[in-house]
Protein backbone atom coordinates (compact mmCIF):
# COMPACT_ATOMS: atom_id res chain seq x y z
CA UNK A 1 0.00 0.00 0.00
CA UNK A 2 1.48 2.97 -0.55
CA UNK A 3 -0.32 6.44 1.28
CA UNK A 4 -0.70 10.07 0.54
CA UNK A 5 -0.03 12.00 3.81
CA UNK A 6 -0.62 15.42 3.48
CA UNK A 7 -1.53 17.30 6.88
CA UNK A 8 -1.86 20.97 7.38
CA UNK A 9 -2.43 23.07 10.73
CA UNK A 10 -1.55 24.55 14.33
CA UNK A 11 0.80 23.33 16.97
CA UNK A 12 1.26 24.59 19.95
CA UNK A 13 4.58 25.19 20.67
CA UNK A 14 7.15 27.51 23.48
CA UNK A 15 8.60 30.02 21.78
CA UNK A 16 12.43 30.24 21.72
CA UNK A 17 12.89 33.51 23.02
CA UNK A 18 10.33 34.66 25.61
CA UNK A 19 9.25 31.26 26.23
CA UNK A 20 5.67 31.89 26.02
CA UNK A 21 2.69 29.28 24.21
CA UNK A 22 1.74 30.39 20.43
CA UNK A 23 0.78 28.23 17.84
CA UNK A 24 2.59 27.78 14.67
CA UNK A 25 1.60 26.72 11.38
CA UNK A 26 2.13 22.98 9.99
CA UNK A 27 2.39 21.91 6.22
CA UNK A 28 3.37 18.02 5.23
CA UNK A 29 3.20 16.29 2.58
CA UNK A 30 4.71 12.47 2.07
CA UNK A 31 4.13 9.25 0.84
CA UNK A 32 4.29 6.16 3.11
CA UNK A 33 4.56 2.87 1.68
CA UNK A 34 3.33 0.13 3.84
CA UNK A 35 4.23 -3.35 3.18
CA UNK A 36 4.18 -6.92 4.83
CA UNK A 37 7.61 -8.29 6.40
CA UNK A 38 9.08 -10.26 4.35
CA UNK A 39 8.21 -8.02 0.97
CA UNK A 40 9.40 -4.78 0.29
CA UNK A 41 12.77 -3.95 2.29
CA UNK A 42 13.92 -0.73 3.38
CA UNK A 43 15.88 1.25 0.59
CA UNK A 44 18.26 3.85 1.26
CA UNK A 45 17.61 5.43 -2.20
CA UNK A 46 13.93 5.47 -1.87
CA UNK A 47 12.19 8.72 -1.01
CA UNK A 48 9.08 7.72 0.77
CA UNK A 49 9.36 6.01 4.25
CA UNK A 50 8.70 2.48 4.76
CA UNK A 51 6.43 1.04 7.16
CA UNK A 52 6.53 -2.77 7.95
CA UNK A 53 3.78 -4.94 9.26
CA UNK A 54 3.40 -8.53 10.49
CA UNK A 55 1.02 -10.72 8.29
CA UNK A 56 -1.31 -10.94 10.82
CA UNK A 57 -2.07 -7.07 11.10
CA UNK A 58 -5.37 -5.95 10.25
CA UNK A 59 -4.90 -2.08 11.03
CA UNK A 60 -2.48 0.83 10.34
CA UNK A 61 -1.33 2.87 13.15
CA UNK A 62 -0.52 6.05 11.78
CA UNK A 63 0.38 7.55 15.25
CA UNK A 64 4.31 8.09 15.35
CA UNK A 65 4.27 8.98 11.56
CA UNK A 66 1.79 11.67 11.81
CA UNK A 67 3.96 12.89 15.31
CA UNK A 68 7.29 12.66 13.60
CA UNK A 69 6.18 14.13 10.31
CA UNK A 70 4.69 17.15 12.70
CA UNK A 71 7.65 17.52 14.33
CA UNK A 72 10.29 17.38 11.69
CA UNK A 73 8.12 20.03 9.87
CA UNK A 74 8.10 22.15 12.57
CA UNK A 75 11.12 25.23 12.66
CA UNK A 76 14.48 24.65 14.53
CA UNK A 77 14.20 27.95 15.90
CA UNK A 78 10.51 28.89 17.00
CA UNK A 79 10.04 32.27 17.72
CA UNK A 80 6.71 34.36 17.56
CA UNK A 81 5.33 35.76 14.03
CA UNK A 82 6.22 39.76 13.87
CA UNK A 83 3.16 41.57 13.75
CA UNK A 84 1.71 43.15 10.64
CA UNK A 85 4.67 46.57 10.64
CA UNK A 86 6.92 43.84 11.92
CA UNK A 87 7.49 44.14 15.14
CA UNK A 88 7.86 41.37 17.21
CA UNK A 89 4.96 39.94 19.16
CA UNK A 90 7.07 38.51 22.15
CA UNK A 91 6.11 38.72 25.98
CA UNK A 92 7.95 42.06 26.32
CA UNK A 93 8.13 42.08 30.02
CA UNK A 94 9.88 38.86 29.38
CA UNK A 95 12.55 40.54 26.72
CA UNK A 96 12.91 43.32 28.37
CA UNK A 97 14.05 41.21 31.76
CA UNK A 98 16.35 39.06 29.35
CA UNK A 99 18.05 42.66 28.06
CA UNK A 100 18.01 44.01 31.92
CA UNK A 101 20.05 40.29 32.72
CA UNK A 102 21.96 40.90 29.24
CA UNK A 103 23.25 44.31 30.17
CA UNK A 104 24.25 43.54 33.82
CA UNK A 105 26.33 40.25 32.39
CA UNK A 106 27.60 42.73 30.24
CA UNK A 107 29.00 44.70 33.28
CA UNK A 108 29.80 42.69 35.04
CA UNK A 109 32.49 40.90 32.30
CA UNK A 110 33.55 44.69 31.74
CA UNK A 111 34.17 45.26 35.12
CA UNK A 112 36.31 41.55 36.28
CA UNK A 113 38.07 42.02 33.20
CA UNK A 114 42.08 40.96 33.60
CA UNK A 115 42.59 43.82 30.79
CA UNK A 116 41.33 46.17 33.14
CA UNK A 117 44.17 47.23 35.04
CA UNK A 118 46.14 47.57 31.60
CA UNK A 119 43.95 50.14 30.64
CA UNK A 120 44.30 52.51 33.39
CA UNK A 121 48.32 52.83 32.59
Amino acid sequence: MVLDVEMEGRVKVLCDRCLDEYFAPVKFAGKLTVSFIGGLEDDENSPDEVMNMQQGDSEVNLAQYIFESICLSLPMQRFHPDDKDGNSTCNKAMLAKMQELQDQAQQNKNENSPWKALKKT
